[in-house]
């Protein structure tokens, strides 16, 4: 195997809408596809019948994996292997059959969120791992009663959400809950459940159930509650509303709209404060899809009237979090909206004269990533470090009129909101793309790893 540093090398070849795209060079680009979770313990609860990844890669005919097996599960115990699940599945079984809930769970799975192997299991030193519950058919009442019970059920047999193992740590991420609602429907009901929270609701009676109202609450009243949550941030930042947030919501997407009243020499703080409002109003809700966006509309009693500006969540969700400065937030990512016939996104720093920008090509959005590789081959190197399995990732953005990179994020769900994601963002944020004047297009990109 070539040394890391030689493994990454650019390439053209033909991506959707970017006609020169740089890659990572992969011996195989077939193998760059969407990691999807392993499960390393799947047990049928009625049957007793269960699978396990230490057996099944037992049953490999490959000395060398044998031997890392070996290793791995040797009476050291001091790598991972599927013993550390097996307790908690026991101790499950034995809340199920004290508890007898009227639709009880008959899948248990835990998974690892990503591609495992033995080798890794070897490597790991932290294993993240997600528990799935499929619950029996039942009509929706008996469902959430079930849904509800069994989120107290794992929590009790989790215990805590980490536990230590000596040279390695198990992470418990998630509990999923899955119902068929109904015998003869195809209606389903999933519940993602920090296992944080199945850990706090174990300790309550009736606490599952509270969480599950919570949740359906946060959604069928997702715009009355984030409204409240924004208007409750702006005045904690002292933000002179002119009237209440407005927030919508559909498609996957939400826009929360601020009015805000304020001087001209207090527009740039002004904005950055709307911005950090919205978004922590956003984020109190469980319900807020991936992508939103931030409208503030800033009344200074100028005669030409207010001036709106507009900015991705995820870009102000950066910010917040310390990962962007807020000159390059306001520069590249926050666009004015102009009033004219003619309207069109500028940005922030851009005075009332701006011109409109020509049309431009593709191609030319790719050449700024290739002149600046670097910055996303290290986050690529990364991954490799984290992720022995990784094999690249596709970046998409779309690429806006002002010359700012929105919703940066990979293509494949599996990379998406983890410490990749967040490295690409990041790298792209420092970018300054050409500007042109249509409306925002996407662009998908790959970076493959050569192995």
């Amino acid at each position: 195997m070539t040394p890391l540093q030689d493994r990454f090398a650019p390439l053209g070849c033909a991506a959707t809408r970017v006609k020169t795209a740089l890659t990572l060079w992969l011996a195989a680009t077939a193998s760059a596809q969407e990691g999807k979770p392993t499960p390393l313990l799947e047990v049928d609860l009625r049957s007793g019948a269960r699978e396990r990844i230490d057996e099944k890669a037992l049953e490999e005919a490959d000395e060398a994996l044998d031997a890392a097996l070996a290793e791995a599960l040797g009476e050291s115990a001091a790598n991972f292997s599927t013993r550390d699940l097996e307790q908690i599945e026991s101790d499950l079984r034995a809340q199920l059959s004290r508890e007898r809930p009227r639709s009880p769970a008959q899948v248990l799975i835990f998974v690892y969120p990503g591609r495992v192997n033995a080798d890794r299991l070897r490597r790991l030193s932290e294993v993240s791992v997600d528990v799935e519950l499929v619950i029996d058919p039942c009509d929706r009442a008996v469902c959430d009663d079930a849904i509800a019970k069994h989120i107290e059920l794992v929590g009790r047999a989790v215990g805590k959400a980490v536990h230590e193992r000596g040279r390695y740590k198990v992470v418990f991420k998630s509990a999923i809950v899955r119902a068929v609602v109904h015998f003869q429907s195809a209606e389903t009901q999933e519940h993602r459940v920090p296992i944080a929270d199945c850990v706090a609701a174990a300790s309550k009676p009736g606490a599952g159930r509270k969480w599950l109202a919570d949740r359906r609450r946060a959604a069928e009243e997702y715009e009355r509650l984030v409204a409240k949550g924004v208007a409750r941030a702006a005045q904690g930042r002292r933000l002179q509303l002119v009237s209440a947030p407005t927030v919508s919501r559909g498609d996957g997407t939400a826009l929360v709209t601020l009015r805000v009243r304020t001087s001209r020499g207090q527009i740039e703080r002004s904005v950055l404060d709307a911005l950090s409002a919205a978004h922590k109003g956003l984020a109190e809700n469980p319900a807020t899809p991936r992508e939103t966006e931030i409208e503030v509309e800033l009344h200074t009693g100028a005669r030409d009237g207010p001036r709106r500006f507009r900015a991705p969540g995820q870009s102000v969700g950066l910010w917040v979090e310390g990962e962007l400065e807020s000159g390059t937030l306001l520069a590249s990512y926050v666009r004015e909206i102009k009033k004219q016939a003619d309207a069109t996104a500028m940005d922030f720093s851009d005075d009332e004269g701006g011109e409109q920008a020509e049309a431009v090509d593709d191609s030319e959005a790719v050449a700024v990533l290739a002149q600046n590789f670097d910055k996303l081959g290290a986050c690529a190197r990364q991954e490799v470090g984290r992720n022995a399995g990784f094999r690249g990732v596709t970046l998409v953005f779309r690429w806006a009129g002002a010359g700012a990179a929105q919703n940066v994020q990979p293509a494949e769900a599996a990379l998406q909101g983890g410490e990749l994601a967040k490295c690409l963002a990041g790298a792209m944020s420092h970018l300054r793309l050409p500007r042109h004047g249509g409306a925002p297009r996407e662009v998908r990109y790959p970076i493959l790893v050569k192995r």
